[in-house]
Order: C-alpha cells, then sequence, then structure tokens
C-alpha cells in the first residue's frame, strides 16, 4: 500500500516537472524551480535507468529552444550509461548532435555522429544507420560540403533499401535534392522536391511538407529564381500556419527575407532578416544570426546604406568563421570587397579580395580526375552488355537442341548411344557457357558499380573544374573593372599589382586548360614497345625543357643504356619527372642523376635530385589529381604533373614510390619500373 502511494506520487512529480518545462519554453519560468523538481526527482528514482529517462525527459524539450541547457543534462546521462553500447547510449548521443548544430557548432556535431553512426554499426540497426546517415548529409550541406554529403545521403538511401521506410526514403531525397542543387543539377531537382513533399503529405508528415517548401524554396534561390521562391516560401508559411508550426513559419520568413534582398524589396527584406535576428538570438543559433547579418548587410549595400552594410557584414563574417561554412564566408567576402571598392579604401578592398580569392582556391583542390575513368567503364559496361546478351541467345539455343535430342532419344532406341552421347557434350557446353555467364554477369556488375561511382565523381569533377575555370576569368574580370575605375578617375596607383594579377589569372587558366586537355589524351596514348637509348631519350627531354634548364642551371647525368621499352610513355615520364626536380630546386646548381637498373622482368629507373624535397606524409597525396603542396604564388603549375606520371607507370605495367633522400641528403629519389616485353 506504501509502496503504491510513493510510485503515485513520483508520477506526479514527474507530470508537475513536465508541465513546469513546457511553461519554462513558452514564458520562461524560474531556472531554480526545473533544477528543484529534477533534482528531487533523481533522488526518488530506483534505478540509474529511471535516472537517465527522466535526464532525456528534461532535456528534449530545451533541445531547440536552450541548447546549452540541453548539452548538460544529456552529458549527465551520458555520464550514468558511460561504458554501454546501448539505446540509451544512442540517444544521447542523437541528442547531443542535434543541440551542437542548434548552436552552430558543426564539426562537434559531425563527432558526435561519428560515434552514433559507431555504435548503431555495432547494434546492427539498419533504420538508425539511415537516419545517423541522413544526418550526416545534412551536417555536410549545411557546411557546404557537398560532395561528402552526396556520398553520406547515397549511403543513407542503401541503408534504408535493406530496412525500408517510405516516410526516411522521402526525407533523404529531400535533402539530396538540395545537394544536387547546390552541384549546379538543376534538371530534375525541382521535380524531385515536389514528389517528396507529395508523398511526405500522403504519409501525414507535416513537418516534413513544411520544410520540404523551405528546401524547394532555397532551390529555387540557388538558380537565381527569386520570384519563384518568394510563391513557395509563402505556400510552406501558410501551411505551418495552418498547422501551428512556428519553426517552420519562422523559417520560411528568414528565406523570404533573402529573396527580397535579391529582388532589391529593400524594406521587405530588412523586416524579415530583423525579426529573424532577434529569433536566432533568443535561441542562440550562431548559424542563424550570421544569415541574417549577412542578409540584413547585403540589403543595406544594396541601398547604397555603406556605414549600415559595413558592421553587419563584418559580424556575419566573423559568425560564420566559428560555424566553419566556408561557402557563405566567400559570399560576404566579395561583398566587402565590393564595399569598401566604393568606400574608396583599395587597401581593404584588395585585402578582401585576396582573401575571397585564397578560400576559393582552397575549396576547390578536390580531386577532379574522374572524366575519363567514367567514359572507358560506360564503354566497358556496354562491351559486358552485348557479350551478355550473345551468351544468352547461345545458351537458349542449347536449351532448345537438347530438349529436341532427348525426343529423338525417346523415338530412336537403336540411337541412344549416340543421342547420349551429344547429350552429355551439350550438357558440358551448357555448363561452360552458363559459368561464362555468370562471370560476364560478374564483371558486369562491377562494371556497373564502377559507373555509379564515376557518375557520381564525374558530377564532382565538372563542379570542380567549372569553378576553377571561372575563378581567374572571374579575377581578370575584377581587377579589370577596377582599374577602368582608376582610370577614369585618373588614380593610377597600384596598377602594375593589378596588371599582375591580371596577367597571372590568364597564364592560370591557360596552364588548367593544357593540363586538363594533356590528362584526358592519355588513354589514347598508345604502349608500343620499341628498342631505344636511354640517352637519346635524356637528350630530347632536354631540349624540350631548355628554358627552365637555363633558368634553374640544371644538369643531369645518365649513362648510355640500350632498352626496349614504351619509348614515347617514357619520354612523357621523364619529362614530368625533370621538370619537377629542376622547378622546385633552390641551390645554385639543380641536379638530377639517372640510373636504370634490370631484371628478368622488369626495368627499375631511379632519379634522384637535390630539390627542396616532399614530406614524407604527402608521399601517396602528390600523386593525386590537382594536388599541390605549395601556393602558386612560389611555384607555377596546375599539380597535374606527378597524377600523370604515376597514370603512364601503371600503364607501363610498373609502379612507382619515392625514396629518401635524394642527391648531398637533399631532395627525394623518384624510383619507378616498367614491365619487360617478354614478361606480359
Amino acid at each position: 500500500m506504501h509502496r503504491t502511494k510513493q510510485i503515485s506520487n513520483r508520477k506526479k512529480i514527474r507530470s508537475f516537472f513536465a508541465l513546469s518545462l513546457l511553461l519554462s519554453a513558452i514564458v520562461g519560468a524560474a531556472q531554480p524551480t526545473q533544477e528543484d523538481s529534477l533534482m528531487l526527482l533523481l533522488k526518488q528514482a530506483d534505478s540509474r535507468e529511471e535516472q537517465v529517462q527522466l535526464l532525456f525527459e528534461a532535456a528534449e524539450p530545451v533541445l531547440r529552444t536552450d541548447s546549452k541547457q540541453a548539452i548538460g543534462l544529456t552529458r549527465q546521462a551520458l555520464e550514468l550509461v558511460r561504458g554501454r553500447q546501448d539505446t540509451s547510449t544512442a540517444k544521447a548521443y542523437k541528442f547531443l548532435q542535434q543541440a551542437e548544430l542548434y548552436q552552430g557548432n558543426f564539426e562537434r556535431g559531425l563527432l558526435y555522429n561519428d560515434s552514433l553512426m559507431y555504435l548503431y554499426r555495432s547494434l546492427g540497426d539498419l533504420e538508425e544507420q539511415a537516419w545517423g546517415l541522413r544526418s550526416r548529409g545534412y551536417i555536410f550541406l549545411l557546411q557546404g560540403e557537398y560532395n561528402s554529403a552526396y556520398e553520406a545521403l547515397l549511403g543513407a538511401l542503401e541503408a534504408n533499401q535493406q530496412d525500408y521506410s517510405r516516410m526516411m526514403e522521402f526525407d533523404i531525397k529531400l535533402l539530396l535534392a538540395d545537394v544536387l542543387t547546390n552541384l549546379g543539377d538543376f534538371e530534375h531537382t525541382d521535380s524531385l522536391y515536389r514528389v517528396s513533399i507529395a508523398v511526405l503529405d500522403s504519409l501525414n508528415r507535416p513537418n516534413g511538407v513544411a520544410f520540404g517548401h523551405i528546401h524547394r524554396g532555397i532551390g529555387l534561390q540557388l538558380q537565381g529564381r527569386h520570384q519563384q521562391a518568394l510563391e513557395v516560401f509563402r505556400a510552406g508559411k501558410q501551411y505551418a500556419a495552418e498547422r501551428g508550426m512556428d519553426y517552420a513559419m519562422f523559417s520560411a520568413g528568414i528565406n523570404m527575407g533573402w529573396s527580397f534582398a535579391q529582388l532589391e524589396q529593400a524594406d521587405s527584406a530588412l523586416y524579415y532578416c530583423r525579426t529573424g535576428l532577434e529569433e536566432y538570438k533568443r535561441i542562440g543559433d550562431i548559424y542563424g544570426q550570421a544569415h541574417c547579418c549577412k542578409c540584413l548587410g547585403y540589403t543595406y549595400f544594396k541601398k547604397g546604406d555603406i556605414g549600415s552594410a559595413e558592421p553587419e557584414l563584418l559580424k556575419a563574417l566573423d559568425l560564420y568563421e566559428k560555424t566553419g561554412v566556408t561557402n557563405e564566408q566567400k559570399t560576404v567576402l566579395g561583398v566587402l570587397s565590393d564595399l569598401y571598392e566604393q568606400k574608396g579604401d583599395a587597401g581593404k578592398a584588395l585585402g578582401y579580395h585576396k582573401a575571397f580569392k585564397l578560400l576559393n582556391d582552397s575549396l576547390l583542390t578536390l580531386d577532379r580526375s574522374r572524366q575519363v575513368a567514367y567514359m572507358q567503364t560506360q564503354f566497358d559496361v556496354a562491351e559486358h552488355k552485348r557479350a551478355n546478351l550473345r551468351l544468352q541467345e547461345k545458351l537458349a539455343l542449347q536449351d532448345r537442341l537438347n530438349k529436341l535430342y532427348m525426343v529423338l532419344g525417346t523415338l530412336a532406341v537403336a540411337l541412344i548411344t549416340v543421342l547420349g552421347f551429344f547429350y552429355r557434350l551439350k550438357i558440358q557446353t551448357n555448363r561452360r557457357l552458363e559459368a561464362q555467364v555468370l562471370a560476364r554477369t560478374q564483371q558486369l556488375q562491377n562494371a556497373n558499380d564502377q559507373l555509379q561511382l564515376a557518375n557520381q565523381e564525374l558530377r564532382q569533377f565538372a563542379y570542380i573544374t567549372s569553378h576553377d575555370m571561372k575563378e581567374p576569368v572571374r579575377n581578370i574580370n575584377r581587377f579589370a573593372t577596377l582599374i577602368g575605375r582608376r582610370l577614369k578617375n585618373g588614380d593610377t596607383e597600384n596598377m602594375e599589382e593589378f596588371l599582375g594579377y591580371i596577367s597571372r589569372s590568364a597564364l592560370q587558366l591557360d596552364e588548367l586548360i593544357r593540363d586538363v586537355f594533356s590528362f584526358t589524351q592519355l588513354e589514347e596514348t598508345k604502349k608500343h614497345y620499341a628498342t631505344t637509348n636511354l640517352g637519346e631519350l635524356v637528350r630530347t627531354v632536354q631540349t624540350d625543357l631548355d628554358s627552365i634548364i637555363k633558368e634553374k642551371n640544371g644538369t643531369v647525368a645518365f649513362a648510355e643504356q640500350e632498352m626496349t621499352v614504351p619509348d614515347k610513355l617514357l619520354k612523357i615520364v621523364l619529362k614530368n619527372l625533370f621538370e619537377n626536380a629542376w622547378k622546385y630546386n633552390q641551390n645554385e646548381v639543380a641536379r638530377i642523376e639517372l640510373s636504370c637498373a634490370e631484371s628478368a622482368t622488369h626495368y627499375t629507373f631511379r632519379v634522384a635530385d637535390n630539390g627542396i624535397g616532399i614530406p614524407a606524409e604527402y608521399d601517396n597525396y602528390v600523386f593525386n589529381m590537382f594536388k599541390r603542396l605549395h601556393a602558386r604564388e612560389e611555384y607555377t603549375g596546375s599539380g597535374l604533373g606527378l597524377s600523370i606520371v604515376k597514370k603512364l607507370v601503371n600503364k607501363m605495367g610498373g609502379e612507382i614510390h619515392i625514396e629518401r633522400p635524394g642527391l648531398n641528403d637533399q631532395g627525394v629519389t623518384m624510383v619507378f619500373t616498367i614491365r619487360k616485353r617478354e614478361a606480359l
């Protein structure tokens, strides 16, 4: 009896505590009352499990409105379940991830997501793995890491297929549409948004529908279709208002502010952005505050109110740096550069433009070597399909013949031995064909997998290459505009520096185009073995590199040696290695020593130099496409040289690696092999 009354009282206290938390979220109830109520419930709890549940119940209502308090409560719960791998631990990591995201701490959110995904995999929970990968894709999306977001969301779709949820599928597809829009793939994204919204509406998921409208509007913003975006935001806001979804209404309004700013409807833009800034400050959302400050600064700038625009843009830049959202930093840096140009402060304008250029370069040094692989994979898949079709036709024909032989066997006993022989022969043929079909089918599956990967990587290649080529063009246009303005006002200060930027940007664009073209031609270069002399090859390369030899006082030591190798491919390899060895060298005499050893199956070449060397941790990194260890201001180049070398060495049946030191305890030694013709 006493025990029943005690449980009843505890439930009443818990109900009172939950009500106090709700009232606190609405009217700001006093903090000590909440803490006292929680402490009382924790003391009366019979077990750690009940204490953990109480802490979760206290943290969940304030995840968005007071994320710092939610983090503190969740960490207490995590301490109580430390060392366990169960759903309570997973729930704690999930709460911590969400609370950090509401505070704009994306890197911490990713760390908690790592812990969460490790736990879900160990538990074998496919449904939660799909949720975790979806969350991971969302974090990458907020950070502007669109390729990583795309990969995470594809993983989420795959996990969801194994434990299928239609609601989860279209939640993921909404985010996937956001990623594809940011990658510039606008062809199918709007229909993907509309289909996802319709499906989520049919599944009675109002939160997904409301934010689906908001995501679709943002996609239209990225396409520059701000009038249509406003219509979609209004529809989402009305939908949320009809269902009492305050946060969705508020989010739609904030995004309407940015569209109004782009349409130069300043009064509406300022209203929505100021309202949003107050709300984001109230809930402590740093990313939201940065977005509103950017919108306010941009609107003031377009109005010509430079004095009001400057502090808002500087505040936005500071907040974006705290959250690590580099794409948005780029936007703000560009506006600040224009702002100080209009103010006549050339020094700050140039400084912010340099920061913009540096950030832009850092964002675009990803791997873009996938287009050739994609085209090759397409060809291989087509070939496998045709071969598979021919085998299937043969198999069908053999099956019909087998049936005919069986019928004839029943009618002609005298021929049973002969027919039996042919029957066994056909069966063996069928088995061989079936084995070939199985092998070809496996090859086709592998090719399909490669095609999917290549398709994703081609999207990255196209996106990054377009930006690399646009960036020097934008620099040329920007500095040409600056020169025009200066000359119009009779001001010639900094002209040589501006013209230098234009010249370097033009050379950068020319070098990028030539190197990318050269890389795409590698597959067409034939591996033709010919008997040649190593000395003749070296002298040909020296003639091609005469200018850099004179510039760097370059020398190369080698021995005459007859060999049968793919001479054209070897010449390209030596040319790239020699050029790198002389270019990255600060000595008065840039020295190279070339040697070649011969075994039964391979030639082994060693190219040693006395240059600046390569740190050991970058031994694999430098062979990737467009990877550089130095800024373009220090050394020219596109980052393609060593990737070309590796591709050609592999094509010649060899391998390449780096050894240390090079000559006189300086530089490095590039060691690569070529397979002999008789060993093929």
